[in-house]
């Protein structure tokens, strides 16, 4: 139709010059003219014809006459045309090719250049043929006319030239030129589209096929429901299988009155009202079959979006009733296997008892040689790894059946540690190496905790600390970690309420250390740390009871190791702060005036003579012995001389301060063994610290109070206080015996035992206990003969009667 209307076009304009040129007839120009204004109003109205600046525009003008290029070129340039004008045809061609001009004015009579075959060239170049080209002709011969539009020509202009002629055909033929891009641009924008939307069609037609290949083989139970009305509108041939429902039957049922029964179906419309709500929905349930008998699935529902509004659901049934068989079969068989172990535990410690007590009697037997008290230490040492390993699987085992329970009480926090110290200096003697007790900051007195799991756990990474060192030292470091509820235990009014406060609990060794690669395999149950050649004896059990133990206080078990350099492991405890028990004992205060026999001597190192004289008469009024020092240097000596039980030790000090002087001391035999409580005003915030690296067993602050360096002087010394009015001893009943429990020291040591499981230590002290004191005798008989039985709950329980709650 455009070429159509173009042609008509042309050929009118042709026409109505050829008339006015050969005829001159007003009558037929006037209707050449009408047909022109229709063809170019219906096309108008095919296209919109943008305005067009032909000042942008680029006209070539061929001509072998400079008249005619000087009279072409000024009228061009006058309306703001680009102008090229050559007299040689090859040139023009040449230019053409380069340039692409818009329009080209070429005459027909040029010497030694055929004009009619250059158009023919122009129109036989893919990149040319589109240039509109306007034949110039003096003549006005038909022929001549003829064969220019039949070589290309789209126009013909006769010489002379008429001014106003020469624009309008220029311009007419530029906006034809424009019209004709713009159908060509829209032309190749509908085949474009048309190919897209045709690849479309076909992408969404194999994305339907994908999915309904997807959804009809799916090895899953899948329905697609309405969210409206909970109607199913597909049913898969896996649904079909799992609930026995055909794809006919499923589809426009309501899905929870289809697969529910009367007891599901609360649920049931809940999660299909969340997926209503465009929540994603996974829970583990029960639905109902065809033939009425339950089904467990994983179900997985999810909204699905349609048209930018949430209209279906997707919804998934995994069959998983074999993973719950297997899952509940593999729990029979763990409690049948964790009873066995727990029986059998019971079983093979009761010969034990008589192997390991037989073991230390025979070692008391002079008459032996040595090769066979080296074969009863062996048996005394293979029995007792054999009882630890039944301990440590008797211990993992509570806790996999989930018998071990934790049961916070209230608890005298510095007492309970200075129990787990004592029992760990009686187990680190035979090692040359050292064991520091480190508070790294103030403690609350009194906590909630379950004393015996906290116990349990520290014993265990002590022990651990201890077994894989060969030299340097163990430190159990404990302090809060400024995390404590909304205030600190100290600023704590209100002895009803409860405050938590964080502790952190350190035990650090300067052992072989762990190779970065096994750090995460030494919590599996029976791992041992070291290689083949520095594994020490044990369990391979303890790590493992201690992370599973910190878990179920509601921590972790944290580990920094370094191979060769030893290892640090810690855990944070939420433990509340309980100050009743503190207060009343507050209340109930004593005066010390002496202590039991026998007598103590100390030594008083002081630089300033006033501090000396405090203390000197402060521990003479008690009953102690006391010497004094004014320097270090004065002290080692006067130690050496008088060997006494503790020194009071200034740290800062002129000739020898306190800390070369504790040094000095841990390194003569006669009296590395002494305690040295040291004591500064201050001046450092790590005094304390550093004086229990250096070998110092505990620290006061100056100035400290009274009942402070009482409190040291009872652990340290294991001392029993006299009062001014002293006490009537209480008689606890226990299954009808009256029975005095030893010192309150000797108790946490007892204790501490029991939470190891350690009842042949037990019965070694019962039996010491006993013969010690006539009024402690009841007390030791009971304790030895159930720890001979191996009632290690009733040994704690007794124990647990008479330790106090401070």
């Amino acid at each position: 139709m455009y070429g159509f209307l173009t042609a008509l076009v042309a050929g009118a304009s042709k026409l109505l010059w050829r008339v006015k040129a050969s005829f001159d007839m007003p009558n037929h120009m006037y209707y050449i003219g009408r047909i022109m204004k229709t063809a170019k109003k219906f096309i108008g109205n095919m296209l919109t014809v943008p305005k067009i600046d032909y000042t942008k525009y680029t006209v070539l003008i061929v001509d072998d006459s400079q008249e005619s290029l000087h009279f072409l070129t000024t009228i061009l340039k006058r309306h703001g045309y680009n102008v090229q004008a050559m007299r040689d045809g090859h040139e023009a061609l040449l230019f053409a090719q380069k340039n692409q001009p818009d329009l080209i004015l070429l005459d027909v009579r040029m010497q030694n250049i055929d004009c009619y075959e250059i158009c023919q060239h122009l129109k036989g170049d893919e990149e040319m043929r589109h240039i509109p080209v306007i034949f110039l002709n003096a003549g006005r011969e038909i022929l001549d006319k003829v064969k220019a539009f039949s070589v290309g020509g789209v126009d013909y202009i006769t010489k002379p030239f008429e001014p106003e002629e020469v624009l309008a055909r220029i311009k007419t033929h530029l906006s034809l030129r424009q019209l004709q891009k713009q159908l060509e641009e829209k032309n190749r924008i509908q085949a474009v589209t048309a190919i897209e939307n045709a690849q479309l069609y076909q992408d969404i037609q194999q994305e339907k096929q994908l999915f309904e290949a997807l959804f009809l083989n799916s090895p899953v139970a899948t329905a697609m429901l309405n969210l409206d009305t909970h109607l199913i509108v597909s049913w898969n041939p896996a649904a079909e299988r799992l609930f026995g429902y055909t794809q006919t039957e499923a589809v426009g049922q309501h899905i929870n009155k289809l697969l529910t029964n009367q007891k599901m179906r609360v649920s049931a419309i809940g999660y299909t009202d969340q997926i209503a709500e465009s929540n994603d929905v996974r829970v583990i349930v029960q639905r109902a079959r065809k033939n009425g008998s339950l089904v467990d699935v994983e179900l997985l529902a999810v909204p699905v979006t349609m048209n930018g509004k949430r209209r279906l659901g997707l919804v998934l049934y995994h069959n998983i009733t074999d993973l719950i068989q297997a899952r509940r079969a593999a729990e029979i068989a763990n409690q049948a296997k964790s009873e066995f172990l727990s029986n059998m535990s019971h079983e093979l410690r009761t010969p034990l008892n008589g192997i390991l007590g037989y073991a230390q009697l025979l070692k008391r037997d002079k008459t032996l040689t040595a090769h066979q008290l080296d074969g009863i230490d062996i048996i005394y040492q293979s029995g007792e790894h054999l009882l630890n390993l039944i301990n440590d699987i008797l211990d993992l085992t509570k806790i996999e059946t989930h018998r071990f329970k934790i049961e916070p009480r209230t608890v005298n926090l510095p007492n309970f540690l200075r129990g787990i110290t004592a029992m760990i200096n009686m187990q680190i003697s035979p090692k040359n190496i050292s064991f520091h007790y480190e508070i790294v900051s103030n403690v609350p007195a009194s906590v909630q905790m379950d004393d015996r799991a906290l116990g349990q756990i520290l014993i265990h990474l002590l022990n651990n600390a201890i077994k894989f060192t060969d030299e340097g030292s163990v430190t159990l470091r404990v302090g809060e970690t400024n995390i404590c509820g909304t205030s600190t235990f100290d600023e704590l009014d209100d002895a009803t309420s409860e405050k938590f406060c964080k502790i952190r609990f350190e035990v650090i060794d300067t052992g072989i250390g762990i190779a970065q690669d096994k750090v995460e395999r030494i919590f599996l149950p029976f791992e041992k740390g070291g290689d083949i050649l520095t594994q020490a004896e044990g369990t391979g059990l303890g790590l493992t009871i201690c992370k599973r133990l910190v878990g179920a206080m509601g921590s972790e078990l944290n580990i920094k190791s370094q191979l060769g350099r030893g290892s640090n492991f810690w855990f944070d405890l939420a433990l509340p702060v309980t100050v009743a028990n503190v207060e009343r004992n507050q209340g109930k205060a004593k005066t010390i005036i002496g202590y039991k026999t026998p007598k103590r001597k100390i030594l008083v190192v002081d630089d300033n003579k006033s501090n000396r004289f405090v203390l000197i008469n402060l521990l003479k009024s008690i009953g102690f012995s006391v010497a004094e020092a004014k320097n270090g240097a004065i002290a080692v000596e006067k130690a050496q001389a008088m060997l006494p039980d503790a020194i009071i030790l200034d740290l800062v000090m002129p000739v020898m301060d306190g800390y070369e002087a504790a040094r000095k001391i841990r390194q003569i035999p006669t009296i590395q063994n002494v305690v040295i409580i040291a004591i500064s005003a201050g001046v450092f915030s790590d005094d304390g610290v550093q004086s229990i690296s250096v070998g110092c067993d505990a620290f006061l602050a100056k100035p400290f109070e009274m009942t402070s360096l009482f409190a040291l002087l009872e652990t340290q010394l294991s001392l029993e206080w006299l009062y001014d009015t002293q006490p009537q001893p209480q008689s606890i009943p226990f299954e009808g015996n009256s029975q005095i429990p030893p010192p309150q020291e000797k108790l946490h040591v007892l204790y501490n035992l029991a939470l190891m499981g350690d009842l042949m230590e037990i019965e070694e002290h019962a039996k010491q206990i006993a013969e010690s004191d006539e009024k402690f005798a009841p007390f030791g008989h009971e304790l030895h003969q159930l720890a001979a039985n191996l009632e290690d709950d009733r040994v704690i329980a007794l124990l647990e009667k008479y330790i106090d709650e401070e």
